[in-house]
């Protein structure tokens, strides 16, 4: 199991409380890397928290992430990380947007 390698061992454990094996080998470490480098880029820390409770962003296409983050960033005024390391919340939120929305905006790129 790939993601072994980017948890401690609790949240590598918490990480196999919270999700289905069966899931978790369907992951793609490819995708999950691009995901992974993307909040980097927005220098988003907090990556062990965000894989544990959000791991579902990790097998969204990149460019759609990518589109998300930047309006993220508009809105906190180049504040991201920072309001995400108040409220990780905020991350959450964009599973809970309306992914038919994600889906149109990745078939006009």
């Amino acid at each position: 199991m790939f993601l072994k390698k980017y948890l401690s061992e609790y949240n590598y454990n918490l990480l196999l409380e919270s999700y289905n094996w069966n899931y978790l080998e369907t992951l793609n470490e490819v995708n999950f890397l691009k995901i992974y480098t993307l909040f980097q880029q927005h220098q988003i820390d907090c990556m062990e928290d965000l894989i544990v409770d959000f791991l579902e962003l990790f097998q969204w296409d990149e460019r759609v992430l990518k589109g998300k983050l930047e309006q993220l960033e508009k809105e906190y005024n180049n504040h991201l990380s920072e309001a995400v390391e108040n409220n990780l919340a905020i991350i959450g939120n964009i599973l809970y947007d309306d992914y038919s929305d994600s889906k149109e905006e990745l078939e006009s790129l």
